[in-house]
């Protein structure tokens, strides 16, 4: 192998990305924001939300969740956490209210029946439910718009492209 000066730089890298690797892992686990029913209850209506189709994985695949709760953790938003939690417990009680059972356990055709009660009035809300459908869809749309399935399978993001000429905007379709 190649020294570099006092150092062999390959072995040096390679043992801080295992020490950086290590210490990703327990911060991950220290961050954990959402216990499991919580974690299985944000699986749910993000997929409801965003469900898989032919062009792209679900929020389930882009792992929503995950990044939801690494999100939560890292927030200097005080009333984030909190107040997503009552959002979410929020949706499921009116799961358990309309169905008599929560979410993560309602069938396909009630979880879409909650959604299309509480999105009723999306623009304007007026209930808890309506407020929460409308804080819970933000975050999850945003989660999922910054994995790579959402960016490049759904959006098909191709990165930057450089182009040789502005062609310009035409006013008269503004």
């Amino acid at each position: 192998a190649r020294r570099y000066g006092l150092f062999d730089y390959p072995d040096a890298l390679r043992k801080v990305h295992e020490a950086l690797q290590i210490r990703m892992s327990q911060a991950d686990r220290d961050c954990a924001q959402i216990r499991t029913h919580e974690n299985e209850l944000i699986e749910e209506i993000a997929e409801a939300i965003v469900p898989a189709d032919e062009v792209s994985g679900g929020a389930k695949a882009a792992k929503v969740a995950e990044f939801l709760d690494r999100h939560l953790g890292e927030s200097r938003d005080a009333e984030l956490k909190p107040g997503f939690k009552q959002d979410i417990a929020e949706i499921d009680r009116i799961c358990v209210a309309m169905h008599r059972r929560d979410f993560v356990k309602a069938t396909t055709e009630q979880r879409s029946q909650v959604l299309a009660r509480i999105s009723r009035n999306e623009a304007k809300p007026k209930a808890d439910a309506e407020f929460a459908f409308g804080t819970v869809k933000w975050l999850v749309t945003f989660a999922y718009y910054k994995s790579k399935i959402g960016i490049h399978d759904d959006l098909k993001y191709q990165g930057n492209v450089l182009l040789d000429e502005f062609l310009g905007v035409d006013p008269s379709r503004t």
